[in-house]
């Protein structure tokens, strides 16, 4: 059964892939963000002790005891935080290293910021590239909003992975975190569908 915590007041994101130090400076930036701008309480699903340091009383870290490399990752991404974000009571799913959830118990935003899909294959940075494509391209379609860190980015790759225009946003990293007022504020007058 599902919990009954303030759906409308949780935002979930997975920062299970986020290993480096940029990729966890990105995330630390979006909850330093959440928290300023805010009133949502945040749910950062992790797989390492990268966010150990952080500290506010909004933000509840989950550990997830089950690996972070490899197929293991891409089910983490893929399914298990999607249903353990539904039964946590988000209302919210934040995925942003490209391979989202397949199953959407709940709305999802997918951020896209890996180049790979229009990169020629030579320079290709992932062990299985097509996998990788596929999986985004099943994410974006379930998706109720795909971010990209660029204009470009958006055009080029949503254009190569046929994603809705309309689905389409660009925030630049760190820049516009002052619009998750705005959709915090829409989030809480809302209790049909969420906007991106």
């Amino acid at each position: 059964m599902r919990k009954s915590a303030s759906k409308q007041s949780i935002i979930a994101i997975d920062a299970s892939r986020s290993n480096t130090y940029g990729s966890k400076r990105f995330i630390k930036t979006i909850l330093d963000g959440l928290n300023k701008n805010t009133k949502l309480k945040a749910l950062l699903f992790v797989t390492s002790e990268n966010f150990n340091s952080y500290e506010s009383s909004r933000v509840n870290i989950v550990r997830l005891n089950i690996g972070e490399a490899g197929f293991i990752s891409i089910l983490n991404a893929t399914v298990v935080i999607p249903i353990k974000a539904y039964f946590s009571g988000a209302s919210l799913l934040y995925s942003p290293w490209d391979i989202g959830p397949i199953i959407s118990p709940i709305p999802f935003i997918l951020g896209i910021h890996s180049p790979n899909s229009v990169t020629p294959k030579k320079y290709k940075s992932q062990k299985i590239p097509w996998l990788h494509e596929k999986l985004t391209r099943i994410s974006a379609a379930k998706a109720i909003g795909v971010e990209f860190p660029s204009y470009t980015a958006a055009n080029e790759i949503g254009q190569h992975m046929g994603i809705d225009p309309n689905k389409r946003k660009v925030i630049h990293h760190g820049a516009e975190l002052s619009k998750w007022k705005d959709i915090s504020k829409g989030l809480e007058e809302s209790n049909s569908e969420n906007e991106f």
